[in-house]
């Protein structure tokens, strides 16, 4: 498998803020709209939504009109998979500067 540094930049420059990577996992458990996300985070709505564009615009979340609600959900597991992998690594990386 050939890793593209340019992806792996954009991933990382999107996941840099801590609240995209909270609602990325918000978002693991399955859709949810703006106003469940702001219930379950205690941020405001315009902040949450301006996360989400960010998100969007970067293909890691879309959106599903359902009448007036928009329904916003993860475009692959794979994105969760990802930060996994991340923490897994900072993990051990935290461990052996502790040896």
């Amino acid at each position: 498998m050939s890793i593209n540094p340019q992806i792996v930049h954009q991933f990382a420059h999107v996941v840099k803020e801590p609240m995209r990577v909270r609602i990325i996992l918000a978002l693991a458990g399955g859709p949810k709209t703006v106003n469940e996300l702001v219930a379950g985070m205690g941020l405001k709505q315009p902040t949450i939504s301006n996360h989400l564009r960010v998100l969007t615009d970067n293909n890691m979340v879309k959106r599903r009109r359902d009448g007036r609600q928009a329904y916003y959900s993860l475009t692959s597991k794979k994105i969760v998979r990802a930060l996994e992998a991340v923490m897994r690594a900072d993990t051990a990386m935290l461990a052996s500067r502790g040896k």
